[in-house]
């Protein structure tokens, strides 16, 4: 559910980013580069090892959340980027952690919830590789996923930024489409939410080539007339321009390409039809179809919870086209500038969720939308557990999981998570401790 391009901006190698870097540098945004994780994670990881630490913690003018003053965002920047110099790397409690015990108590099993919820991360960060809560990393390799880092919030030119800041579809208008509801978004209406059923449908394929999964997840026209379910990508070569809101007036525009989704950005790059053959080079070294399976779901996961997220932004923004010169996406409304976006995430945890106004509650509905989706993916795998279907199942499991998210200390928050799966019989994330020893 994290995307902030500014404190990647580089990435962008975009030729305004001299003139904006120094306009920024005052601000302490554009900190050393590192790997593009601690920025925006909640769980921060000490550099040697050390306990872990919130990453954007809200500071006293912030206080209580849903204070959206100019002096919150400027002070949340600065705590934000002070602590993302003094980390190495971290995790989302809500990618990871959560995604790990809304699986399992659907019905996949402790391995299969830890390779769904580590792709699910793998999304943001180029790859993951889970650490226990002195900050060391667990498993000597073997819980290592892929590297997918054409996939990531900040490589632009991959379309990776289409896929965290997803906009939907209205008919080639470039206008939004109007009451679209991102905070409990459809995944099966291709004709909206094109990114997302383009996604979906292939990670419910039998393999990543049965189905295409494409850059924005533009499709050729389906015999529906949706650019989601066509048989193939749409044309490789064909332009997406882009731009998305920075500060007050200020946008960054740019481009990517029409075709198969780049899931590995290298020197050999490797697109979404060979992504399962990727995942088997991956810790495990397992080249079964369900592991596979696996990985793709929790990269749909990831796609999913982001437009949950980010609706705020998204829903007034739009993807039109095609037209003689391809696609655009708009995302410059005022809504996602990177102010105010940092700030949301920042009230994703760790905060008193009823403090937020209702269409800021995205943690909530997050819960529920992505537990329901389990429940479809874990019924077409045939293994759903009995009863986790039920509504009063759902909202009883997810209503616990949101007041464990609601703890203020990272490790805190860890240990509260992991109490509601250990309640439930759930195995804990490999790392922490047994729940016999809690």
């Amino acid at each position: 559910m994290r995307t902030n391009l500014i404190a990647h901006f580089r990435t962008f190698h975009h030729p305004r980013f001299t003139a904006l870097a120094a306009a920024l540098a005052a601000g302490a945004i554009l900190t050393p580069a590192r790997d593009a994780a601690a920025f925006a994670e909640d769980l921060c990881y000490a550099p040697g090892g050390g306990p872990l630490a919130n990453c954007g913690p809200l500071p006293e003018v912030c206080r209580p959340a849903g204070t959206d003053t100019a002096a919150c965002k400027a002070a949340l920047i600065a705590v934000v980027a002070r602590q993302r110099n003094a980390s190495d790397g971290g995790r989302s409690s809500v990618h990871t952690d959560v995604t790990f015990l809304l699986a399992q108590a659907v019905g996949f099993s402790a391995t299969d919830a830890y390779w769904i919820a580590a792709y699910d991360e793998s999304a943001d960060l180029g790859a993951f590789e889970i650490r226990d809560n002195d900050s060391r990393p667990v498993g000597g390799g073997a819980l290592a996923t892929a590297s997918v880092t054409g996939l990531v919030r900040t490589d632009a030119m991959s379309g990776g930024v289409l896929l965290h800041v997803i906009a939907p579809y209205n008919h080639g208008r470039a206008t939004p489409p109007p009451g679209i509801d991102g905070l409990h978004p459809d995944p099966t209406d291709a004709a909206t939410e094109v990114t997302l059923a383009n996604f979906r449908a292939w990670a419910l394929a039998a393999s990543s080539a049965a189905k295409p999964a494409c850059t924005a997840g533009l499709t050729v026209q389906s015999a529906a007339g949706d650019y989601a379910t066509g048989a193939t990508c749409f044309a490789s070569g064909t332009p997406i321009q882009a731009s998305i809101r920075l500060f007050g007036p200020l946008d960054l525009p740019f481009a990517t390409q029409a075709g198969p989704q780049l899931v590995q950005d290298s020197s050999t790059p490797v697109r979404a039809p060979d992504f399962d053959a990727l995942v088997a080079t991956d810790g495990a070294h397992d080249a079964s179809a369900g592991h596979a399976a696996d990985a793709r779901l929790g990269v749909y996961l990831h796609l999913l919870a982001d437009r949950i997220t980010h609706h705020v932004c998204t829903d007034r923004s739009v993807i039109s086209g095609p037209s003689a010169s391809g696609f655009s996406v708009d995302l410059t409304d005022a809504e996602c500038a990177q102010g105010i976006h940092l700030l949301r995430h920042a009230w994703e945890t760790g905060v008193d969720y009823a403090r937020l106004l209702p269409q800021d509650r995205t943690t909530l509905a997050m819960l529920q939308v992505i537990h329901q989706e389990l429940v479809t993916f874990a019924r077409a795998r045939g293994v759903l557990r009995p009863g986790a279907d039920l509504p009063a199942t759902q909202a009883a499991y997810t209503a616990e999981l949101a007041r464990a998210l609601q703890t203020f200390q990272a490790a805190d928050r860890v240990a509260a998570l992991d109490g509601v799966g250990c309640a439930h019989g759930l195995a804990p994330l490999p790392g922490q401790p047994a729940c016999r020893a809690r």
